[in-house]
This record gives structure tokens, sequence and C-alpha cells, in this order.
């Protein structure tokens, strides 16, 4: 139930704030803890910066990303790496799936 109620928060904030592009993909580090994040979303996925008018697609994607979050972390906060991640200080993606459709979402949240 408390992984469900995260990822509610997670998805409600996600909606509700342009996050900053600074997100970092690393190896996981066994001191830190990872939360999977399940994500659903019209975005076109893309390296490029988003150009407002071609953001959005008629297909929804699903999909779950697992976020290690550094033992150093502090309640609060959002330790954003400012160059190369470093998975002992930052928060970092560790692991990502593609959940394909809304089936493959809520089969998945179904397992939780």
């Amino acid at each position: 139930m408390l992984n469900r109620m995260l990822a509610l928060v997670c998805l409600f904030c996600a909606a509700c704030s342009v996050p900053p592009d600074r997100v970092a993909f690393s190896d996981p580090i066994p001191s830190a803890s990872v939360q999977k994040i399940y994500v659903t979303t019209s975005r076109l996925p893309s390296t490029e910066p988003i150009d407002a008018r071609q953001d959005r697609n008629a297909r929804v994607n699903f999909a779950r990303f697992d976020v290690s979050i550094p033992p150093t972390h502090e309640l609060g906060q959002i330790e954003w790496p400012d160059g190369p991640v470093d998975p002992e200080t930052d928060f970092a993606v560790v692991g990502q799936q593609d959940l394909k459709t809304n089936e493959g979402f809520i089969r998945t949240l179904r397992g939780l």
C-alpha cells in the first residue's frame, strides 16, 4: 500500500512541475535505497529539449523507473547531479522498464 501511495504522489508531483533537465542514469550502489516510480505520459521520448509545439503524442506511454536515493539524502530535498552523476550523493535512475500498454501498466501495479 505504501508503494502505491508513493507512486501516486510522484505521479501527481511530476504532473504539476517541470523537472530540471538533470536526470541521470547510473549503476546501483549497495548503500543506496531504490524506489520504483511508475509513469504514464503522452510526451514523446526524446534526448532533445522539448519543443512546445511537438512534445505531445496521441499515444500514451507507460514505464517504470528505478530511482536510487543516495545514502546522504536529506528529507525534503532532491539531490540533483551538477555534473556526472554520483549515486553516493545524487538521485539517479538505475533501471527502467517499458510497460508498453495500459494493460501492462495495470498488470505490473497489481503485482505489487
